[in-house]
């Protein structure tokens, strides 16, 4: 619908797309979309749309690789008052007398319920490990085939604002601000092993059931000397968690042209764009599996509450000389544990880039990035990249120049 009192321009589209994969079967996702312009400055949007995400080659199928990294086995001390499952005050002390809070308690029955551990009851009187088996426990990451396609939820609503008054120092303004709330389910994500351990049997139930996502990544010894014990402790990646997530963007760009403004001159003095992006992170839950606990990681580093980009560009003839920046407020190093407290600082990166076109489709360019040689030190152990910073958020190089040329055929 165009031309109509206010109701310049009113549009809607639909769109669908129906997949049929090898590794997870048939999916479908759709999108609805608005967009209505009452007048020719300003236009409304919206959109609603459910997708979907299929398992990645990796996470299907990423061979396993092993490690030792253990845990704390919750079965450990289980033992019989009478004929009902208990624990020890102590888990490493059969001495140490029964804790009869625990006396058919609900991790004591789930962990009776386990037939390697009750073996290993039935055999010894009690479930301690030895120093040996609490060591030898290996476990295996890696990809799964089982897993099945994520879906996600997004919903924006936004407006744009482009005045046309007749003003020169007006009309070359843009402003646009757009709000997004997005629920992702079935997410693909790994269990830590000692959440794995902790839901198969502390999960107040009292039952434990070995085909669970949580359970099947316990592998005890069914027999010999170490019946009971863990001998693998597996992290595979399952289809477990939601992640809600909801912001605000806003963007605001400007044009001016030099000759515009000294029109008294007969030089070309070229044009400056200026672009000013802010982001305003509401929250970013996660829930890891269904009754966890929901974490908020927003206002953590990498997923700042606040954030700001601004650059600017100018043009003249040949010439391109680009300048951009990226303020990053201060920030929780972690969103849980002891690290919660702890601040990672407020940081601005800058860089700039000239380049210069010559006729014969040439181009030279010079530039340097960090040029503040800005650098957020986190230590040694709290990065992946053996840099003391996080090279996924921050500048981990520090200042450096670079020069080049492109040749056009």
């Amino acid at each position: 619908m165009q031309g109509r009192q206010y109701v310049e321009d009113l549009r809607v589209n639909l769109s669908a797309r129906a997949s049929d994969y090898t590794t997870v079967g048939q999916t479908f996702a759709w999108a609805a979309n608005l967009q209505y312009t009452p007048v020719d400055m300003l236009r409304f949007r919206a959109q609603y749309s459910e997708s979907v995400r299929a398992p990645n080659i990796g996470e299907l199928f990423q061979p396993p690789s092993e490690t030792f990294e253990g845990g704390d086995d919750v079965c450990a001390g289980l033992t019989l008052s009478g004929s009902d499952p208990a624990f020890f005050n102590s888990a490493d002390d059969a001495t140490s007398g029964i804790d009869t809070g625990t006396v058919n308690s609900s991790i004591a029955q789930a962990c009776f319920a386990d037939p390697a551990v009750a073996a290993r009851v039935s055999r010894d009187g009690f479930y301690i490990p030895t120093q040996g088996e609490i060591q030898g426990i290996a476990g295996f990451n890696g990809g799964n085939p089982n897993l099945s396609e994520e879906t996600a939820t997004s919903i924006t609503l936004g407006a744009v604002f482009s005045p046309d008054f007749g003003n020169m120092w007006v009309d070359n303004f843009a402003l646009s601000v757009d709000y997004f709330n997005i629920e992702i389910e079935d997410a693909i994500s790994g269990i830590a092993r000692q959440t794995s351990i902790n839901q198969c049997y502390d999960n107040g139930t009292g039952v434990y059931n070995a085909s669970s996502v949580f359970c099947s990544n316990i592998v005890r010894f069914n027999s010999g000397p170490s019946v009971g014990a863990i001998n693998e402790l597996n992290a595979l990646q399952q289809n477990l968690a939601t992640i809600e997530t909801a912001g605000v963007d806003v963007q605001a760009s400007y044009f001016l042209g030099l000759n515009d403004v000294f029109t008294d001159t007969s030089w070309s003095l070229g044009d400056l764009n200026f672009t000013l992006t802010y982001g305003y992170l509401e929250k970013w839950e996660q829930e890891s599996f269904p009754g966890a606990e929901v974490i908020d990681y927003a206002d953590t580093a990498g997923l700042f509450e606040h954030e700001v980009l601004f650059s600017t560009v100018y043009r003249n003839g040949p010439l391109a000389v680009a300048y951009d920046m990226n303020w990053m407020p201060e920030t929780r190093l972690e969103a849980t544990g002891d690290l919660a407290e702890a601040m990672v600082p407020s940081a601005t990166f800058q860089d700039v880039q000239v380049r210069w076109a010559f006729e014969n489709q040439l181009e030279l360019v010079f530039g340097v990035d960090n040029i503040t040689d800005e650098f957020i030190k986190y230590g040694q152990g709290f990065d992946s990249t053996g840099t003391g910073t996080d090279g996924a958020i921050y500048d981990a190089i520090g200042r450096r120049w670079y020069v080049g040329a492109r040749k056009t055929f």
